[in-house]
């Protein structure tokens, strides 16, 4: 629009905003770690791997901006997303299924698909947008909920592909494609093209990880042992060997990719490449290993260790064991070979007791 047309507000609306702004900033801060909360907890609840749930109380200037370049009404809550929450998945596929998930937790009001559909020249990030209030249910009606049953917040699903090409494009020049030379814009286009191609593989790849784990699972333990070791092959075995250590997984949390390619690295040194070699020196030292295991236990018992009192507790008390799944397979290791701790040379924990 021409010069003349722009709207402009008085520094009295500017006042106001402003002060409605900071008068309300504790609830609105409030609101949004809510919000990203309850996002944060979907998600795990339902198992939906994910990169991070991003949130933010929109600045003033943004807000201003905002409010005058879209002609809105001069009042902070016409603008819909001065609480903003940022969901970023790793797959295409959860896009949707977040979109359903955070329906039954929010009221939307409004759904913006931004992912391109035919333009492949299309500028812009690609993402879901949400505009939602709090469910009438009993959570809105608690007392720290009540200050924002009427409060309307933006909630932006996008994978992390889709998240980078956003971040990047945002600090470009080219804010369209006729403020792009076309040489520019084709690399745009192209590249904008190869992100959406990764974003599909990537999905690929996750669906066939899936299918095999699935086919790891419903296997007979003679299918399985035919298996070559991998992440999913180990763990899976694992899980056979030790059923009573249920929980284990939990424990090791965000670490247990890493404890089991740590492990994997080290049974790769030794030759041990399939899931049959590893039942076999697992069955092996198997009464050693959960001995060493039940001793250790008591020994910190004895010891008053206060590790005993951490979060692994219940699981100690529970399975009347010391090390987890994977420190027995270390344990079982150790027996078999000698040198292992000399040939291995990142921190593995005390030597078996024999």
């Amino acid at each position: 629009m021409s010069q003349q047309e722009e709207t402009t507000l008085g520094s009295e609306e500017e006042l106001s905003i402003r002060r409605d702004l900071e008068e309300n900033r504790e609830r609105l801060s409030a609101l949004r770690a809510s919000c990203a909360q309850i996002c944060e907890s979907v998600l795990q609840a339902n198992s939906i791997p994910f990169h991070s749930v991003k949130s933010r109380v929109k600045s003033f200037p943004s807000i201003f901006e905002k409010i005058v370049r879209k002609k809105y009404k001069p009042d902070l809550f016409s603008c819909t997303d001065v609480v903003g929450i940022r969901v970023i998945c790793l797959y295409p596929s959860h896009v949707d299924s977040i979109v359903d998930l955070l329906r039954q937790q929010f009221n939307v009001l409004e759904v913006v698909d931004k992912r391109p559909q035919s333009d492949p020249e299309r500028f812009g990030y690609n993402s879901v947008h949400l505009l939602c209030k709090l469910r009438d249910t009993s959570r809105s009606t608690l007392p720290e909920y009540a200050p924002f049953a009427d409060v309307v917040f933006e909630v932006q699903i996008r994978t992390i592909l889709q998240e980078a090409w956003a971040e990047i494009q945002h600090r470009l020049v080219y804010k369209s494609k006729v403020a792009a030379p076309n040489e520019v814009k084709r690399i745009i286009a192209l590249l904008s093209a190869h992100l959406e191609s990764a974003d599909m593989h990537f999905q690929d790849i996750y669906e066939k990880r899936e299918a095999y784990i699935s086919k790891l699972k419903q296997a007979g333990m003679p299918n399985l042992e035919d298996e070559p070791l991998n992440i999913d092959s180990l763990l899976e075995t694992i899980r056979r060997q030790y059923p009573w250590a249920d929980g284990w997984e939990t424990i090791a949390g965000k670490q247990l990719t890493g404890f089991l390619t740590g492990l994997l690295g080290d049974l790769t040194g030794l030759k041990i490449t399939t899931v049959r070699q590893l039942v076999t020196l697992l069955e092996k030292w198997s009464v050693q290993s959960l001995q060493a295991s039940k001793k250790r236990l008591e020994k910190k018992k004895a010891e008053d260790d206060p590790s005993l009192a951490s979060q692994y507790g219940e699981w100690h008390k529970r399975t009347g064991h010391y090390f987890l799944p994977i420190g027995l397979v270390r344990n079982a290791l150790r027996r078999e070979f000698p040198d292992y701790d000399a040939k291995f040379t990142a921190p593995k924990g005390p030597a078996p007791q024999k």
